[in-house]
């Protein structure tokens, strides 16, 4: 299955689309997460980097779903996970102050983990996936849309 979407898309692990933004659309007729899972285990099966920021689903479903396509986050260093459903939970302020102390410190996380992998791809040449879970995301956050594209 992964040859035949991998040649339907024009890309593999031999030729990763490096530098390039994919959308991944849901409709009503169609779920796209399985493009999602493609595009995981290309990068994984490349040996790159993926950096999953799980905004829609916890880190868990990711967890279960990707050990079963032998994709294990908890045992490889290929994963970096951010769960932001996990981390809005453990803030300890005012359901009212969460919503902007928590993009903030999103921001900053992501800033921060997205400079450490810059440092990695230029310095390993190495290719880095980002997967945002769920793009809505990036309109809460306190940025400017293009600079994290």
């Amino acid at each position: 299955m992964y040859t035949q979407l991998d040649d339907f898309l024009a890309f593999s692990p031999n030729c990763l689309p490096n530098g390039k933004v994919v959308v991944i659309q849901d409709d009503h007729t169609i779920d796209g997460s399985f493009l999602l899972y493609q595009f995981i285990s290309m990068y994984y099966r490349a040996g790159a980097k993926i950096l999953l920021v799980c905004t829609q689903n916890p880190s868990s479903h990711y967890e279960t779903v990707l050990k079963k396509l032998h994709m294990p986050i908890s045992e490889s260093d290929h994963f970096t996970v951010i769960d932001t459903l996990k981390r809005l939970s453990e803030l300890p302020m005012q359901p009212s102050d969460r919503n902007s102390a928590f993009m903030c410190s999103l921001k900053t996380e992501i800033e921060k983990i997205l400079e450490q992998l810059q440092t990695i791809m230029q310095c390993e040449n190495q290719s880095i996936l980002i997967v945002i879970d769920c793009i809505f995301t990036l309109h809460a956050l306190p940025v400017l849309h293009s600079s994290l594209l």
